[in-house]
């Protein structure tokens, strides 16, 4: 992302306040719906590639949605060399279906990110994923995590609200997709 910029004004600088030169270095930004790119990739430097991190549909470039077999060539790459997929769902969780964009283009990565709209608008981040790499995190595994608003009552309560609410609509995202049309 440091690499990519945050839109029109940040688009290509290579740096970011607050993130080391070293370690933006180690990042690759490719362009997207661009398949044939990551295969090169890929194929110059698969072994040491630990993961591609993805917005399913681009949020940063006008909501452009993944051209047919995109986001299934990067599950078939990520599995061949062994490496992560991380879905940024930020934009996408419980938006264009109740199971993020993962459910609506059948794709499973193997680690999911998610924001506020987990806790109904409130400030919340949540990340889930595969069992093997969840049990990597504290008290099951070594790696510890934290934040400053983990478990916060009030976006909890928001965001059981929200889940509730999609639950119980069936026809929520039937309904979503007409009303542009009408």
């Amino acid at each position: 992302m440091v690499k990519a910029g945050s839109g029109a004004l940040t688009l290509g600088e290579p740096s970011s306040a607050g993130v080391p030169a070293d370690f933006a270095k180690h990042t690759l930004t490719l362009e997207y719906n661009n398949l044939a790119q990551v295969k090169q990739v890929f194929a110059e430097k698969g072994k040491d590639i630990a993961c591609i991190i993805v917005e399913p549909v681009a949020g940063n470039m006008n909501c452009i949605l993944p051209v047919d077999g995109f986001l299934q060539g990067l599950r078939e790459i990520c599995d061949e060399h062994g490496t992560v997929l991380i879905f940024d769902e930020v934009m996408t969780g419980f938006r264009v279906a109740s199971g993020g964009a993962q459910e609506k283009f059948g794709i499973m990565p193997d680690l999911t990110t998610l924001g506020k709209v987990i806790g109904g608008g409130l400030p919340v981040g949540a990340f889930g994923g595969k069992k093997a790499i969840m049990e990597c995190i504290a008290p099951l595994g070594a790696v510890y995590q934290a934040g400053t608003l983990s478990g916060n009552p009030m976006s909890m309560a928001a965001g059981l609200a929200m889940l509730e609410a999609i639950d119980a609509d069936k026809n929520l995202y039937t309904n979503l997709e007409q009303k542009p049309l009408n």
